[in-house]
């Protein structure tokens, strides 16, 4: 019997992070085209970003699929290299200095990294100076995507800052 990707697909649709892994576990052990199984899963996160924009589910029943995604993806993750798959583009995600809440942010590197994005966290409470370090750094020719949040109003002067200093790089991409 062969690994069934629709029932992968309904699983991590579904939250069921068991049946995920397994059904993983099973096509990684069939040899399935790793890429295949990640277009699985990513077809999953379509939908449930389609409830999520329709208002037809709320962030926890997001947060319960994308986990479900995140341990099956961790299971073909080492296939995915072995075969040479690349991200294409690399996100840096962190939230502003003053916040320390980190669910959206999570959800947000969960559903980018199963988009085959290579996310760098930078965590929470980041300051203007680490965020502007990274985004400065060696691979900046390669980062196609800064994000940066907060959801608390008291952080809302660092964000102001952040945007300000970063925008004043000259080395910044556009």
């Amino acid at each position: 019997r062969m690994a069934d990707l629709e029932a992968l697909t309904a699983a991590v649709e579904a939250g069921d992070r068991a049946a995920a892994v397994a059904i993983t576990r099973q096509a990684v052990a069939e040899e399935m085209d790793p890429r295949a199984v990640l277009e699985a899963m990513t077809a999953a996160m379509e939908v449930i970003g389609g409830k999520f924009a329709c208002n037809e589910i709320y962030v926890p029943e997001m947060l319960i699929s994308a986990r479900a995604m995140k341990e099956a993806t961790a299971v073909l993750e080492p296939v995915l290299v072995a075969a040479g798959v690349r991200p294409e583009h690399t996100a840096v995600i962190g939230t502003i200095k003053g916040d320390l809440h980190d669910i959206g942010k999570n959800l947000v590197a969960m559903m980018w990294k199963g988009g085959n994005i290579r996310v760098i966290d930078l965590g929470t409470n980041v300051s203007t100076e680490k965020f502007l370090a990274a985004a400065g750094g060696r691979w900046m020719e390669r980062t196609s995507v800064r994000r940066w949040d907060r959801i608390i109003t008291i952080s809302q002067a660092m964000q102001s800052i952040l945007v300000r200093d970063y925008r004043a790089r000259p080395e910044r991409l556009a």
